[in-house]
């Protein structure tokens, strides 16, 4: 049987932009060309991470999406608790299709605690960033009136406790 080592902080940030929990996963190795060999807590599956997935050259910039609506609604996978797969829709264009994006850590916690709640802020339109891999990266808060002004930041990372109110 295989043995891992708990990820490093450079680890846990690869794993979390390929979509992984780190808390899920081991580093069995890292091959040479940058492939990460990857031990499954509980089932003891073996994954191997490509080296291209979550890492960026040194001048390549990720690549930044947009999408500006609102949550439909949300599902979570039985293995990875903090993680969402997060439906967006957009009330006011009817021909614009739906995203379906990942959050991980503190947005997944922001929109699960959001829409259990009746809070005004619930039905404001929002601009969601991601990147390439469909993963929300920042939730921006827009005013009724301006689709222009930010109401409230909520950035994956940032202190959870301050953004309900």
């Amino acid at each position: 049987m295989r043995r891992g080592k708990k990820p490093t902080k450079k680890q846990k940030d690869r794993l979390w932009r390929a979509g992984l929990s780190p808390d899920n996963w081991l580093v069995v190795k890292e091959k040479p060309a940058g492939e990460l060999v990857l031990l499954n807590r509980h089932t003891d599956k073996i994954k191997v991470a490509p080296a291209s997935v979550g890492q960026l050259r040194q001048k390549e910039k990720p690549m930044d999406y947009i999408y500006i609506g609102n949550v439909s609604g949300y599902s979570t996978a039985p293995g990875e608790p903090n993680t969402l797969t997060v439906f967006l829709y957009d009330p006011s264009d009817k021909k614009k299709s739906p995203a379906m994006l990942a959050a991980h850590g503190t947005l997944a916690r922001y929109i699960h605690e959001l829409s259990c709640t009746d809070y005004e802020e619930k039905y404001m339109r929002k601009r969601f960033h991601y990147n390439g891999l469909c993963v929300l990266q920042k939730v921006e808060v827009l005013d009724y009136n301006s689709a222009k002004h930010v109401v409230k930041t909520v950035v994956e990372g940032s202190d959870y406790a301050n953004f309900i109110d």
